[in-house]
């Protein structure tokens, strides 16, 4: 992380707060800084969580950084708040905590926010080189990549996003906002030059939306697994879009355990299955292995 990311997100903190993270902007090994009203402010350095004592976060702090975050707008990050989180420019992410406000069974707004969670943005480009060498340097297919939490997929997924993206069409399902990081309808995060990001669109919708309307070569899609992205992706197939997608599975047995995600694999969607084994929080071995050999 380049120091100029902590300098980012200074401007989002109140003076106190400034004060105590001023010691730390120097800092390249920061990932997250949390306040959370009534305790001390947190930050996460490498894989480290620390509290950092002497200042209390009022609620005063608390209302300043998220005033800051919504632009001082609230009612126009309505659709972000449902979702917990918003993104800010530079591609930095503030998860957000408090009390909710549904409807129907769903959220659509927090009131009382009691935690704010900075989340700094960092590429890392070259962690899919091993994966661009040894599978599409060969062929054009679909992989899963998979692994426990933590462990870096959606770094692959980003960083194997913008080296296909240079060379082919893609359409990146962005759910979550936390692979292109679009800020006013600009990725902050290079995802390539022939890359289409469709932000925010339910995974199954925006696979079916690309297919109709961007003929992609890939599909890039985060953490898949409902019957409705079972659905989708196997529609994707037919129609001879190749799926990149990640899953959650802390083993390649507990990964043919779920059961749309072997449905996926008989299915012939995917030709490789990526294999990140955890290494506390950082990216550790990778391992690739066909499908046909699991």
């Amino acid at each position: 992380m380049g120091i100029t990311k902590i300098k980012d997100l200074i401007f989002y903190f109140s003076e106190n707060v400034r004060k105590v993270l001023y010691p730390y902007e120097m800092c390249e090994n920061i990932t997250e800084i949390r306040l959370r009203t009534g305790r001390n402010i947190s930050v996460r350095i490498a894989s480290e969580n620390i509290l950092l004592g002497g200042y209390i976060v009022s609620k005063e702090d608390i209302e300043y950084s998220f005033k800051a975050i919504c632009n001082y707008s609230v009612y126009s990050y309505s659709r972000e708040l449902s979702e917990g989180f918003i993104t800010l420019k530079g591609g930095h992410r503030v998860g957000i905590c408090g009390t909710a406000v549904t409807e129907n069974g769903k959220v659509n707004n927090i009131n009382y926010i009691s935690g704010l969670s900075f989340r700094i943005a960092n590429e890392h480009k070259g962690v899919a080189d091993k994966i661009m060498s040894n599978i599409f340097n060969k062929e054009k297919c679909g992989i899963i990549i998979a692994g426990a939490p933590l462990c870096g997929k959606t770094t692959v997924l980003r960083d194997l996003c913008r080296q296909l993206g240079n060379k082919h069409k893609v359409s990146l399902i962005d759910e979550r906002g936390e692979i292109a990081s679009v800020y006013k309808g600009v990725p902050q995060n290079e995802i390539g030059d022939f890359t289409d990001v469709f932000d925010g669109y339910p995974k199954s919708e925006g696979i079916l939306m690309a297919i109709r309307t961007m003929s992609p070569d890939y599909i890039f899609v985060d953490e898949i697994g409902t019957d409705e992205d079972y659905n989708a992706i196997f529609h994707s197939v037919c129609c001879g879009a190749e799926i990149i997608a990640t899953v959650h599975a802390s083993s390649l047995t507990a990964l043919k355990k779920k059961d749309n995600i072997d449905k996926l694999l008989k299915t012939g969607a995917f030709r490789y299955i990526v294999f990140l084994e955890s290494d506390k929080g950082l990216l550790g071995k990778m391992m690739i292995k066909e499908v046909s050999d699991v």
